[in-house]
């Protein structure tokens, strides 16, 4: 069972978390050995418990998770025994969450359990994908390697995350700037027009009457209250779909069906499933054992169906490309890639190439739909303010035509 924590440590500092165990008890047992002062306790499948959750939405940082794999790394190839590399871990960390998620796997690995079982009990910290692979590690006897291959991964994704972020940037700062014009313009130069055209009783065009409306609109606090509200409603009605499979499905459906962002989210989705088997594979994982891993964390119902289908069908002795094909979400590159591992021998080197293509395939559409649409909303954001200007004194340069 999984329990949300409010607590606080030694050093007086407030901590959420949360924290897996049989029962309410053995969880309160399990904080408190970690010299944790339980403030609140709650079990996850509650209201409560869910609120609780809902207030634990931020996550350990993945520059945080990368460094922590490393030195472990290093330690363990070093012959450190466990409890002294998570110590050094601890010390060493600047993510306080992390660092608390650490003094409890310590502990428990003092208490007889291996590092991925203590891991297991922490899953908003440690995702399956890690989970599986360190146990992989740790039946294997190459706990080190497993360790450097995941920071090598978790450093590749967290690099990619930032590239695409950058190349994003500075269209996000235009649209940001162009709503703020936009309201600027609606709030006060609009309301000082219309009440000098209403004292001179100049007729207005249709637009700058609609502007006037939806100025006035806007100051008023029963309008601000209805988007809110609406948005709200938006919102709850977007996580309420969510939470069905068949919401999920046509959301994807609905983002995949984009004209050129459809394109780049099918290319992510590829490179994270190449990206995910691949280290698997790499790490000593069995296919069959590697597939349900990569169902949980694919992300995508579609892919998540996907794979699914893809252990029935191994089960039954086919090949990996035949059912990917079959679903008809992997380019005919993707497949012919695969299919050359298979033959070689080499799936998981493959795997791995085909998530290296693709990342970078995604980064470079990323950038260039970025390059595209700098130019779009600069002109979308003159263009706004060029119509209302223009609905603005085109009646007042009439007004004083007339008077000559």
């Amino acid at each position: 069972m999984l329990f949300y924590y409010t607590a606080r440590n030694p050093d007086g500092h407030f901590l959420r978390g949360s924290v897996e165990a049989v029962s309410l008890p053995d969880a309160m047992t399990a904080l408190r050995n970690r010299t944790l002062f339980v403030s609140s306790l709650e079990d996850a499948a509650t209201a409560r418990g869910r609120c609780a959750g809902i207030l634990q939405l931020g996550s350990v940082s993945q520059g945080a998770l990368v460094a922590c794999f490393r030195s472990l790394a290093t330690l363990v190839r070093a012959g450190v025994s466990l409890p002294r590399c998570l110590g050094v871990c601890i010390e060493q960390s600047g993510d306080r969450r992390l660092r608390e998620t650490l003094r409890a796997v310590a502990i428990e690995i003092q208490d007889g359990l291996s590092l991925s079982e203590a891991m297991q009990r922490h899953p908003r910290v440690f995702s399956r994908l890690l989970i599986g692979t360190i146990k992989a590690g740790e039946q294997g006897g190459a706990l080190d390697v497993v360790l450097e291959r995941l920071a090598g991964a978790l450093e590749r994704d967290r690099s990619v995350r930032k590239r695409i972020a950058a190349s994003l940037t500075y269209p996000g700062i235009v649209a940001a700037a162009t709503v703020v014009v936009i309201c600027l313009l609606l709030t006060t130069t609009i309301p000082m027009f219309a009440s000098m055209y209403a004292q001179l009783h100049v007729a207005v065009p249709p637009l700058l009457s609609a502007l006037i409306a939806f100025s006035t609109a806007l100051r008023s606090a029963g309008a601000w209250l209805t988007i809110g509200l609406a948005g709200g409603a938006a919102v709850l009605a977007v996580l309420q779909l969510r939470n069905t499979a068949k919401g999920r499905a046509a959301i994807e459906d609905a983002q995949l069906a984009l004209p050129v962002i459809g394109a780049i989210l099918r290319k992510a989705s590829l490179g994270r499933f190449a990206r995910m088997l691949g280290t698997l594979l790499a790490c000593g994982v069995n296919l069959h054992s590697a597939l349900p891993v990569v169902a949980e964390v694919a992300g995508s119902p579609r892919y998540r169906a996907s794979v699914e289908s893809l252990s029935l069908s191994l089960a039954r002795g086919s090949s990996i490309a035949e059912p990917l094909a079959a679903s008809r979400l992997y380019d005919a590159l993707f497949l012919q890639l695969v299919r050359v591992g298979e033959e070689t021998g080499a799936i998981d080197e493959m795997l791995l190439r085909i998530a290296d293509y693709y990342e970078l395939d995604v980064e470079i559409a990323l950038q260039q739909l970025a390059s595209a649409l700098e130019p779009v909303m600069i002109l979308f954001l003159g263009g706004v303010v060029g119509a209302v200007a223009a609905a603005v004194f085109i009646p007042l340069y009439s007004f004083i035509g007339n008077i000559k």
